[in-house]
């Protein structure tokens, strides 16, 4: 059976057998070059010879080097606003979307990192703890595998949370300064909320690893 290729117009046999697939049975195009020039063609919207046109607002259009031309003479000759003046920043406060961007803390006015935030961290601290109480307010105590920490952020030696542990405190305020990084605090009787000062020992962190893999006898040394 003879039929007429829609892109290039040439004849070409297709077979009339109910063996041969669907693809061959529906054949328009001679060749798989005919075929890929047709969709390129049905792509960029241009008049074919079958199928519908897809408008120029979707799929968008090609403009001819006349049109190109002119649309380069009729630029000539209008003013350039921005002639030796820096174009304004559309970014940030000049944006016309512009929303106010992230919150401000209420205290002190820091840009927060948040948006569902009001305090910073910092601020919300050093509130009273009237104003902090929750429901799941312990009175600025907690605890942490076995042991016991206390809300003091003013101290050097509480973490970012605020939090100091108790025997570290206790240790602390026996020697009259705050315990450095290497230094450990030793619970003798290995409760770790017991933290009486006489049952409390100081070692440096090398020292505590290698009392536990050899440990001996201890009184306080606080």
């Amino acid at each position: 059976m003879e039929k007429q290729c829609l892109e290039c117009g040439k004849t070409f046999y297709k077979p009339n057998n109910r063996s041969v697939n669907s693809w061959n049975k529906k054949a328009k195009y001679c060749s798989r070059d005919c075929r890929v020039m047709a969709m390129k063609d049905i792509m960029l919207g241009r008049n074919i010879t079958w199928g519908k046109k897809i408008s120029k607002a979707k799929m968008g259009h090609t403009v001819s080097k006349e049109a190109r031309i002119k649309i380069g003479l009729a630029g000539i000759g209008r003013p350039n606003i921005f002639k030796g003046k820096k174009r304004p920043e559309m970014t940030g406060i000049n944006s016309p979307v512009w929303k106010g961007g992230k919150p401000k803390c209420k205290r002190c006015g820091k840009q927060l990192s948040a948006y569902v935030k009001k305090l910073c961290w910092d601020c919300h601290i050093k509130l009273p703890k009237k104003e902090k109480r929750n429901k799941s307010w312990k009175g600025g105590i907690t605890y942490s595998y076995g042991y016991k920490y206390i809300l003091m952020p003013e101290h050097q030696n509480s973490n970012k949370r605020g939090y100091i542990a108790e025997h570290r405190l206790v240790a602390s305020n026996i020697i009259g300064r705050p315990l450095k990084k290497y230094e450990a605090v030793h619970h003798i009787n290995e409760i770790k909320d017991d933290n009486r000062p006489e049952n409390l020992y100081l070692f440096t962190k090398r020292e505590h690893d290698k009392f536990h893999k050899k440990p001996y006898n201890l009184i306080s040394n606080l």
